[in-house]
């Protein structure tokens, strides 16, 4: 399995459970670049070409695919259990 790990959108890995992963570098491209200024968009972001043949200024990031520290095979749906032991028994 491949995993790309986020927390509040922004990514914080690459994993994969697999050691024979053929992938070793996985490129991230993020089209939010609201709020990013000329210098930081000169500095961090590349034009992305488009299939209609315009570009788009994004920030383009390339992450090294590391091993899982996390049990990936081990995910599950979530049960009211796992709820009320995080929220308490409000929970609705």
């Amino acid at each position: 399995m491949l995993v790309v790990v986020l927390q509040g959108g922004v990514v914080q890995s690459v994993i994969s459970d697999d050691p024979k992963c053929p992938i070793r570098e996985v490129t991230v491209i993020d089209y939010d670049t609201e709020g990013a200024g000329a210098k930081e968009l000169c500095e961090s972001a590349q034009m992305v070409p488009q299939a209609d043949g315009s570009e788009v200024a994004a920030f383009v990031c390339a992450w090294p695919v590391t091993d899982a520290e996390i049990g990936l095979n081990g995910l599950r749906d979530i049960t009211q259990n796992d709820l009320e032991a995080r929220w308490g028994s409000a929970t609705a």
